[in-house]
């Protein structure tokens, strides 16, 4: 009797550690891929709102008149651009806008 009772426990207590340690196993692999997942579309979302904002960018400033900034020239339109950046910058908390 108490071979069959032992039995029947250290039974029960092999299927309950089975139990547990696969859905451990299952709970590790879930993490793992949920964390591949996660890390993915971040860069993904990260690369596109980067790229919207430098298009925004591009939009604020007049390619012709580079050569013009560069040189230093002070004019009314550079004077203007530099504001509309740096308000550009403020409204979507950046500190730099690297024109190349």
């Amino acid at each position: 009797m108490k071979k069959v009772q032992r039995l029947r426990t250290s039974m029960a207590f092999n299927i309950i550690g089975a139990i547990v340690l696969v859905l451990a196993l299952l709970g590790g692999v879930v993490s793992a891929f949920g964390f591949v997942s996660f890390t993915d579309a971040f860069k993904k979302e990260y690369a596109v709102s980067t790229y919207h904002m430098a298009d925004t960018a591009t939009t604020l400033i007049n390619g012709d008149h580079l050569d013009d900034y560069l040189a230093g020239e002070e004019t009314e339109e550079y004077r203007q651009t530099k504001e509309y950046l740096d308000l550009y910058c403020r409204k979507i908390s950046v500190s730099l806008i690297y024109v190349i």
